[in-house]
């Protein structure tokens, strides 16, 4: 049975661990007094199959090596695998850029590769394919929040995509609850702001905006403006 070790995201992990009945594996993550990371191990993991579940929020660059370190420490152990859990896969935004703009994806995956990471786990990717090179399994919880919405609001609304990439996402929603899908039209001007192009809407009901990644909410209350006023 595998071990989890929990970084950062402890909580979480957790909460996983005994849903899923997996032993977990306890370690001490602390800060030297200049900022650089101690970890250690505080159970065995020589011989075991360790699998890493760390969320990249809110820091995903002191994530990263954090979990980068964890994976290189359990080697070290003696570990017979690694896999990594990250809910939240950060970086995943700008695969395709434009030039002389950084690619963050590509450096991440040669440093997970080269941590001896075996297997990652991801939740609702935003780039919707494996770019690891390795074994990935993507999970979706918009059947769950789909249930969750039909318990908690209505039984029914219409399902809004904010962009084209969105559809994805808005129709795994809209076919666990039975829902209608709109989609905009979004212009990206920088990282914080966006246009949205008008599209004449005949909406009745509720309305429920699913994407996939939400990091100040200030594009959805544009969002939510424009819909306002059709």
């Amino acid at each position: 049975m595998p071990v989890l070790v929990a970084g950062t995201n402890g909580v979480m992990a957790l909460k996983v661990a005994k849903i899923a009945g997996f032993p977990i594996c306890y370690s001490q993550i602390d800060r030297y007094p200049d900022g650089e990371k101690y970890f250690r191990f505080a159970c065995e993991v020589s011989g075991e199959d360790v699998v890493i579940f760390n969320s990249m929020h809110p820091n995903p660059d002191e994530i990263l090596f954090e979990s980068i370190l964890i994976a290189e420490t359990a080697y070290q152990s003696g570990a017979e695998s690694v896999s990594c859990v990250f809910p939240y896969f950060a970086y995943a935004r700008n695969a395709e850029s434009v030039r002389g703009e950084a690619k963050p994806i590509h450096a991440i995956v040669k440093m997970l590769k080269n941590a001896g990471v075996k297997k990652i786990y991801t939740v609702d990717f935003h780039l919707q394919r494996n770019v690891f090179g390795t074994e990935h399994v993507d999970l979706s919880g918009m059947e769950k929040l789909a249930e969750y919405c039909l318990e908690e609001f209505s039984d029914s609304f219409t399902v809004i995509a904010p962009d084209e990439k969105a559809v994805y996402w808005a129709k795994k929603f809209a076919e666990k609850s039975d829902s209608k899908i709109a989609t905009l039209r979004k212009i990206r001007i920088d990282a914080e702001n966006v246009i949205i192009d008008p599209v004449k809407l005949a909406l009745e009901g509720d309305v429920v905006i699913v994407d996939d990644i939400i990091s100040t909410g200030g594009t959805e209350s544009v969002k939510q403006q424009e819909l306002q006023r059709r």
